[in-house]
Formats: C-alpha cells, structure tokens, sequence
C-alpha cells in the first residue's frame, strides 16, 4: 500500500511552468472554480522562493491521502468525493501540499473537519513525520500535509493561502 509519504515523493518531480494545481478526475468532474490555483500563484508571487511541483499521478495521492485521514479519524468522510485538486509546494529544505476536496454530500466534509480539528494532535496517524491544518472554503475542505520539518514556515504560508481564498 502506498503512503501519502511515498507518494509525496512522486510529487518531488520538477513541474512544468502552469502546473501549479492537479485535479484528479477518475469519475469527478474537476473543481472549475480556479480557486486553488489563484491562491497558488497569488502565494508564488509574495513568495518567490517557493517552489511548485507536479504530481503525474494526483489520483494516487488523493487516494493516499484519503486512507491516511481515515485512520488518522477512525472513519471515511469522502466516499461521496465529488471533487479533488492538489498543489505541491517545496518551501526550502521542507515541503506541503494543498488539497482540497469536495463531496456530493457537504455534512460529510463538515464532519472530517470537525474531527480534524477536535484533535490535540495535529499529526496524520499513519505518517509520524507528517502534519496537517485545514479550512473550508464553501462547499470544499482545504487540507495542508507538511513535513514536520518546516512546519511553522509552511504553516505562514498555508495561512495566506487562507487569507486568499
């Protein structure tokens, strides 16, 4: 089984220029919004020294990432996902990505945010190195994976992501 770490490590490939956001659509139509990727340039341009990845596979690591948040909460709250983007940054030595799903059914995305956040740690189960901070946006959840590593820089820059959406 893969591992959001593992496929983290696909993401690390250089991404070519305009790949800043990835959607998976195996079933889903894409996020059309362009929400995400506003904010993702918008974040490149007050932070040059950032740098964006591409991920070939974002199914995969929408996959990953969907299996490391249900152990982490002891429950699937997207089975009904309806919508997936993914934004890999590399902000010096450490790295984030921004996910952001969307589900047929809102209650659900409500119910992993709650459960997200009504934890005292912020640390995905499954990857001990590995945390998280997270927002909705209307009808979406904004979801940030860090390495610990980095992680008070990348969380400054996962707040403006916020402030922008």
């Amino acid at each position: 089984m893969r591992t959001a770490a593992f496929t983290l490590a696909v993401v690390m490939a250089s991404a070519p220029l305009g790949a800043q956001v990835m959607s998976c659509t195996d079933g889903m139509p894409p996020i059309e919004d362009g929400r995400l990727q506003r904010s993702v340039l918008e974040l490149k341009a007050r932070n040059p020294g950032i740098e964006l990845k591409h991920d070939e596979r974002p199914c995969v690591h929408a996959r990953a990432t969907i299996s490391a948040l249900t152990r982490t909460v002891s429950r699937n709250f997207l089975t009904r996902l309806s919508g997936y983007e993914l934004a890999a940054i590399v902000n010096g030595e450490g790295y984030f990505t921004i996910e952001r799903f969307k589900s047929r059914r809102s209650a659900d995305l409500a119910g992993l945010d709650a459960a997200l956040s009504g934890r005292a740690s912020r640390k995905l189960v499954i990857e001990a190195n590995t945390v998280y901070d997270l927002f909705m946006a209307g009808d979406t959840l904004v979801l940030m994976i860090s390495s610990s590593r980095g992680y008070e820089a990348n969380a400054m820059l996962f707040r403006q992501v916020r402030e922008m959406f």
